[in-house]
């Protein structure tokens, strides 16, 4: 090889190695995976992963961990550390019981013992197996180092769209894994008629493995606590509980949902709807600043929305009777922009 050739190989060795150590630099300047805390750049870390993200979060500590917070990306909005002893929150967008029942197993794999785990119950049906978990969680096998996904240009894509405020979900995490809305809030005064609502159809027919599904998650860690929790929706998406035979079929679900929990929670019902409305984007996710007002509620034994505590479950008489009377007492909320009454407690609110 002559000494031309040399120099230019030379070069364009010299051009890659630098190429590649800036965008390595770039990863872990930005961290999109989380890896080691997030975004170092500015506290914002977007939804890029999270069945990838939330493992590499808490990678490492999982031995210490002694609460879990799992479920679909409803549940994302809780604030572990927020949650009594502070839960390490797993949940992630769209995450499937029959997910959910994987990372449980691969979390005890690798050394996880915890005391208390809340789920959040938003499937009717466990038969659909999700988006699908990382092949490392499905062989229970440690995740790989941060250098292994660090020299990736998905990751490096990742990481310019942080850079450059261009990630497909506007939402964001900030560096305590607290989640941010970063999408457009809801209009004051408007109803959401189209809102979804988990109720199944109606009937109070599951599907036959449902329930089977959350009891297999029970039995991965029997001596721990463990807390169902239907997250909030809107009054609008609520309406449909005035059909009797929805609402009938909504009680019936929620007590067999209930049965493999230690205590199962309905925090379906807003706790002040003129200021909650505001904190959704959809009418199914709501803000942190909402679920700050249920958190302390998980661990409350007196609270209205408990529907089952130990071996103690309510009636469905009794259940039916107080869904009754709520759905009567709806109403459209006075939140007009125009009002005084409610600029005040938006106002406070904000």
């Amino acid at each position: 090889m002559n000494r031309r050739h040399r120099r230019y190989l030379l070069s364009v060795v010299t051009v890659a190695t630098v190429l590649c150590a800036l965008g390595l630099a770039v990863n872990f300047a930005v961290d999109p995976l989380m890896f080691a805390g997030g975004n170092r750049v500015f506290d914002r870390n977007y939804v890029f992963n999270e069945r990838l993200s939330k493992v590499a979060y808490y990678r490492g500590r999982e031995r210490v961990i002694d609460c879990v917070i799992l479920g679909s990306s409803r549940m994302t909005f809780l604030d572990g550390r927020r949650v009594g002893n502070g839960c390490a929150n797993y949940a992630f967008s769209g995450g499937k019981p029959l997910e959910l029942l994987d990372y449980l197993r691969y979390l005890k794999a690798m050394g996880m013992r915890p005391s208390r785990l809340v789920v959040g119950v938003d499937a009717f049906t466990a038969v659909e197996p999700g988006e699908g978990v990382p092949a490392f969680v499905a062989a229970r096998q440690p995740m790989a180092s941060a250098w292994s996904y660090y020299f990736s240009l998905d990751t490096l894509r990742y990481a310019f769209q942080t850079l450059t405020d261009t990630a497909r979900s506007p939402n964001y995490y900030d560096s305590g894994l607290r989640k941010h809305v970063g999408y457009p809030t809801r209009e004051p005064g408007k109803g959401y008629p189209g809102d979804r609502f988990y109720v199944g159809d109606g009937s109070g027919t599951l599907a036959p493995d449902t329930v089977a599904v959350y009891a297999r998650m029970v039995a991965e860690f029997p001596d721990a606590q463990w807390v169902g929790v239907i997250p909030p929706v809107s009054q609008w998406a609520r309406q449909r509980l005035r059909d009797e035979r929805v609402l009938a079929g909504y009680v019936a679900a929620l007590r067999a949902l209930s049965a493999p929990f230690d205590r199962f929670y309905d925090f379906s019902w807003l706790t002040d709807e003129c200021w909650d409305y505001r904190q959704s984007y959809d009418g199914i996710h709501y803000s942190a600043e909402v679920w700050d007002r249920y958190a302390p509620r998980l661990a409350a034994s007196g609270d209205p929305d408990l529907i089952k505590q130990d071996d103690m479950r309510r009636s469905a008489t009794e259940l039916t009777a107080g869904y009754r009377q709520r759905v009567a007492a709806m109403r459209a909320p006075a939140c007009s922009p125009y009002s005084a009454h409610t600029a005040a407690r938006l106002g406070s609110a904000e």
